[in-house]
Parts: structure tokens; C-alpha cells; sequence
């Protein structure tokens, strides 16, 4: 029979084996949940989520694209779309405009072929993103038409935001050709932080005739052309909040202090991110 020195060995061999196991298990996984060198408990460290559903499926399993779910929400913000152009169209003039067809067959065009696009360079995209803009998109146009209507001698502008909105199309597409990987942005975090503040700092700094409109210095206005600069400041400072709370996400989940009950980070880590904010507002 063992004695109580061999029951503590055995015992110390079976822990440290399944010390191993569970080291075997977790390692290579980007969601596993890695316990920390000091072994306390509660002191394993989640590793960041990864953005490519087929790391965490079993292998030899199909990983699912939801493309499917993204071609039904995105026939849903069409109809969407239409069916408040129909409203507007039966409010003020009650009967139907017959410029409807062809937005109707445009705008449905559009999202069909950025559709086809995603699914070909992006299978894996979020499959929420497109039709979130294809009905924030086609809400804004019938917004717009609403004002045509009510004012036509100013002139049609909706047309003239469909074409924008088509060019804008024509950029993602081309952004999804030559941005193959996404994470490669994060190299140039603090360079587009820079040049989104740059460009939220020109039109204050244009005299008034060439940047203000009704009272805001958000335009550049040259020669009939008007452009809003703070639209690519936003994307420049998306990617670089993206990329920096990527790369600090684990001492950004470290609590420091509370305040008001909350528990924030410290203030070496979260006071990047809180300038920046603070000094595009």
C-alpha cells in the first residue's frame, strides 16, 4: 500500500499532468482562456476575440459565412427604402412619382453588387454592416426627395446624392481590393489619428467665405464644389481607436480606480484615446 508521501506524489503527478492537458487544450485557440503565469485563481486572461469565425470552429466542420442573412437584410432595407419613397410620394402628391421605378432599380442595383463583392474579397464580414448602411443610405435619399418635393424650384438634389452614394460604392469596393487584410491598418494608427485631426482642424482655420455654411465651419467650398473634410476624419479616427484599444485591450481591462462606482482603466492607458476624443470634439 501507498503511504501518505506516495498518496501527495501521485497526486502532485496527476495535477501537474492535467496542468498539461489544460495548457494542450487552451494553447493556439485566439478565444481560449489562458491561465496567468502566477496561477492564482481567477487569474486566467481572456485572449482578444478573433475576427475570423473559422479559427474557433471544430475542425473538419463547414464555417458559415451568413451571407444568406446578409442578402435577406439587405432585400429588407431595400424594401424599406421603397416603401417610405412610396409614403412620401402619396403624402404630398398623392399619387406615385414616376422617377420611383427608376431609384427603385438603382438603388436596389447598388446593394446587389456590393453584396456580390463582399461575398467574393469577404466572406467572413459581419453580415450587419452592409444593410445597416444600405438603410441608413435609403433613408437619407427619401429624406432628401421628401425636400424636392416641397421646394421644387431649389432643384432635385436627391439624384445628385444617388450618384454620390454610387461612387461611394465604387470606393469600398476598390478599399476591398486593395485592403485585403484589415489588420494591416493598424500599422498606421497614429499617422491616420494625425491626418483625421488635421482635417476636423481646416476648415476652422479657412477664412469664412470658403468654409462656413449657415453658421458652421465644417466645409471647403472652391469653385461650385463643396466637400466636408470631417467625413474622412471620421474613418481616420475609427481605425485609430480601433487599432489602439486592440493593442492595449488587456491593460485597458485592468481596473485602476473607481469613480462614481465605475471602475476605469489607468490613466496612462486610457488618456490617449480620452485626448484624442476630446480634442476632435
Amino acid at each position: 500500500p501507498a503511504g501518505p508521501r506516495d498518496d501527495a506524489g501521485t497526486g502532485a503527478d496527476t495535477g501537474s499532468r492535467t496542468g498539461d492537458l489544460r495548457r494542450r487544450r487552451y494553447d493556439g485557440r485566439d478565444d481560449a482562456v489562458v491561465p496567468a503565469g502566477g496561477g492564482l485563481p481567477g487569474g486566467g486572461v481572456m485572449a482578444a476575440p478573433t475576427t475570423d469565425p473559422r479559427a474557433a470552429a471544430a475542425p473538419g466542420t463547414p464555417v458559415p459565412t451568413r451571407r444568406g442573412t446578409e442578402a435577406l437584410l439587405l432585400g429588407f432595407a431595400v424594401a424599406i427604402t421603397l416603401a417610405a419613397q412610396c409614403i412620401v410620394d402619396l403624402t404630398v402628391t398623392g399619387s406615385l412619382r414616376p422617377e420611383l421605378a427608376t431609384f427603385g432599380i438603382w438603388f436596389a442595383a447598388l446593394w446587389a453588387g456590393a453584396h456580390l463583392v463582399v461575398r467574393k474579397l469577404a466572406p467572413y464580414a459581419d453580415p450587419l454592416l452592409l444593410p445597416c448602411v444600405a438603410v441608413l443610405t435609403g433613408l437619407g435619399l427619401v429624406m432628401i426627395h421628401r425636400l424636392d418635393i416641397a421646394d421644387p424650384d431649389a432643384g432635385a438634389d436627391a439624384p445628385v446624392q444617388l450618384l454620390w452614394a454610387t461612387i461611394g460604392l465604387a470606393l469600398f469596393v476598390a478599399v476591398l481590393l486593395v485592403v485585403r487584410d484589415h489588420r494591416v491598418l493598424s500599422r498606421y494608427a497614429y499617422i491616420l489619428m494625425l491626418l483625421g485631426l488635421v482635417l476636423l482642424a481646416i476648415p476652422a482655420l479657412l477664412p469664412g467665405s470658403i468654409s462656413e455654411v449657415n453658421g458652421a465651419k465644417i466645409w471647403i467650398r472652391v469653385a461650385g464644389f463643396s466637400i466636408q473634410p470631417g467625413e474622412f476624419a471620421k474613418i481616420c479616427l475609427v481605425v485609430f481607436f480601433a487599432a489602439y484599444l486592440v493593442d492595449k485591450r488587456d491593460v485597458l481591462a485592468l481596473a485602476s480606480r473607481k469613480v462614481m462606482g465605475l471602475e476605469l482603466p489607468r490613466g496612462r492607458d486610457l488618456g490617449p484615446v480620452l485626448v484624442v476624443w476630446i480634442v476632435s470634439i
